[in-house]
């Protein structure tokens, strides 16, 4: 369960970051949401694994996150386009 909460975090971490980036238009309420989301993605999934799983875990989602977002919003605008 932990390591569910934990790659759930670790996503919205990499979200908010993508959302964040001038690509994505800026939100600036979200430039620094992402930062207490990631290392405690890693502590929840250390509880489990350990630390450099857990670690490599979270980086894991973390970065599914930050690249899934772009292709999303892309989608979304192509949608909207035609």
């Amino acid at each position: 369960m932990m390591t569910l909460i934990s790659v759930i975090a670790a996503l919205l971490g990499g979200a908010c970051l993508a959302f964040a980036s001038p690509q994505q238009g800026g939100r600036k309420a979200l430039r620094l949401a992402w930062l207490p989301l990631l290392p405690g993605a890693v502590a929840l999934a250390a509880l489990d694994y350990g630390f450099w799983p857990g670690f490599f875990i979270a980086l894991t989602a973390f970065m599914l996150g930050m690249v899934l977002l772009p292709y999303l919003n892309a989608y979304r605008r192509m949608r909207h386009a035609g």
